[in-house]
């Protein structure tokens, strides 16, 4: 099976309380969360962990009453604010239950080194990014 991303009707299967969030919205958070993933170091994991990753994005930004630590958005209504937050971590991660999830599938996963070009000579080893 090769690896495919998540739709928001995958994200709305495994949190149905996303059902309510505007289809835009959501479609937008599964694009978002593309960025997030590398196909090729999720192989067929990929599609339940962007699904997770974006039931964790919407979480927040829908249900911040489920999530704990810092708010990074508010919405209300037809209203929202965000606040400037860093990329996804750990400890962000950490603040739902989809989010805790990811952060288990990802153990799983195997970490392959990449070989390439040292900028000064030879070759430099670097880890792949999950």
């Amino acid at each position: 099976m090769s690896a495919t991303y998540a739709t928001a009707a995958d994200v709305i299967a495994i949190a149905p309380e996303l059902s309510g969030v505007d289809a835009t919205v959501l479609d937008s958070l599964v694009d978002e969360a593309k960025h997030h993933i590398v196909a090729s170091s999720w192989g067929t994991k990929m599609l339940d962990g962007h699904r997770l990753l974006v039931a964790h994005f919407a979480t927040i930004n829908f249900f911040p009453e489920n999530a704990v630590g810092a708010i990074a958005s508010r919405t209300f209504d037809k209203l929202s604010e965000s606040y400037a937050v860093g990329a996804v971590s750990d400890t962000d991660l950490a603040r739902t239950k989809y989010g805790e999830r990811f952060m288990r599938l990802r153990k799983t996963l195997v970490q392959s080194k990449v070989i390439r070009p040292s900028t000064t000579s030879g070759w430099d080893r670097g880890e792949q990014l999950l």
